[in-house]
C-alpha cells in the first residue's frame, strides 16, 4: 500500500470557510495529467485500488495492489506520478466540469440524503460557529457550483510541497530499495514556506 498525505484539508482554505475546495482538488489530482503522466491514477493497478479522501487537516491518496514481483516499479512509479503533482497538473474542461459533479454527488449521498449526517453538520456547526472544523468537509451545493480549477491550482501552489507532504508505504519492499525510489523521484522537488494556519 502507498499512500500520500497532504497536510491541507478544508480549513486551510480561504477565508477558513470549507467550500469543498480542497476535496474537489483531491479529484483533480487523480484526474488530472502530467506530460509525464498522460493516465489518470485510478487506470494504474486494475487488479488494485486507488482513492482519496479528504478531511478537515489533511488530504490522502491511497493505492493498493497485490504482492507481486514488480512491486519496486509499481512504487517507483507512484513516487514518480506524485512527483509530478506535487509541481502542477493539468485537467480538460469537460474533465473538470465532471469531477465537481462527481464531488456535488458525494455530497448529495452523504449528507444530502442522511438525516442523521445533517444534523450532525448542524450541530458541529452550533458547537464551533466561528470555526472551519465546525463546518462540513466538502462544502454545500451552493459552493461546489462554484469551485473553479483555478481556485484549485491557487490551493494546490500553496499547500502542495515537499515540506507538507508524508509519503507511507506499507508491503514487502527493503529499506534500501525503498530510499533509492525516494531518491530518484523527490530529490528535485523543491521546499517552499508554508502559510501561517489562521485557525
Amino acid at each position: 500500500q502507498f499512500t500520500m498525505v497532504v497536510r491541507a484539508g478544508c480549513a486551510d482554505e480561504p477565508d477558513l470557510q470549507c467550500r469543498g475546495l480542497a476535496h474537489y482538488l483531491e479529484h483533480l489530482i487523480l484526474v488530472g495529467r502530467n506530460p509525464d503522466h498522460t493516465d489518470t491514477a485510478f487506470r494504474f493497478f486494475p487488479e488494485g485500488s486507488s482513492n482519496g479522501w479528504t478531511s478537515h487537516r489533511a488530504t490522502g491518496y491511497i493505492h493498493r495492489f497485490p504482492k507481486r514481483p514488480t512491486a519496486e516499479a509499481d512504487l517507483e512509479k507512484l513516487f514518480a506520478f506524485y512527483a509530478n503533482r506535487l509541481k502542477g497538473f493539468e485537467i480538460a474542461p469537460e474533465e473538470a466540469v465532471r469531477e465537481r459533479n462527481v464531488v456535488l454527488q458525494e455530497y448529495n449521498v452523504r449528507l444530502g440524503g442522511n438525516p442523521f449526517a445533517r444534523f450532525q453538520r448542524r450541530l458541529d456547526r452550533v458547537l464551533l460557529p466561528d470555526h472551519p472544523l465546525g463546518q462540513s468537509v466538502g462544502g454545500t451545493p451552493e459552493t461546489i457550483a462554484e469551485l473553479s480549477v483555478e481556485s484549485a491550482k491557487a490551493f494546490h501552489k500553496t499547500w502542495y510541497t515537499l515540506n507538507n507532504v508524508f509519503f507511507v508505504v506499507a508491503g514487502d519492499v527493503s529499506e534500501l530499495a525503498l530510499k533509492g525510489i525516494v531518491d530518484r523521484t523527490l530529490s528535485g522537488l523543491p521546499d517552499q514556506p508554508l502559510p501561517e494556519r489562521a485557525w
